[in-house]
């Protein structure tokens, strides 16, 4: 992509968290998936797991990546996540006590100095 490429690319990191049989969050540090194949692994802290699913030019596309990166991870790390009871997940901001979880939607790709152009800022 050049310097005056007006083209936006949508990403994300959507986390979650992993749940044992008796219903207590598991670190996505104790599971050791911390950059297991850059799809997904672990936030900064450790502690929420999250999707890597990488960029699209649409919409449709992002959300596509999402949930071909989620299949993935459960056929990937089944066997993990059998090893240590992990029977659900949960999303959404304090869905685990002790766990933030949240991710968030990147914005890429254009050029700064163009984005009014294309009608990111008023």
């Amino acid at each position: 992509m050049n310097s005056t490429d007006s083209t936006v690319v949508l990403g994300s990191d959507p986390e979650f968290a992993a749940i044992n049989k008796i219903g207590q969050g598991v670190r996505g540090d104790v599971l050791s998936i911390a950059m297991r194949s850059g799809k997904y692994g672990t936030d900064g802290s450790g502690g929420p797991l999250e999707l890597r699913p990488g960029v699209s030019i649409t919409p449709l596309g992002a959300v596509s990546r999402v949930y071909n990166a989620l299949k993935e991870l459960s056929v990937d790390l089944a066997p993990v996540f059998k090893k240590h009871g992990i029977s659900s997940f949960k999303a959404g901001s304090y869905a685990e006590p002790q766990m933030a979880l949240g991710g968030h939607i990147h914005l890429g790709g254009a050029n700064p100095l163009k984005t009014k152009e294309i009608g990111l800022w008023a």
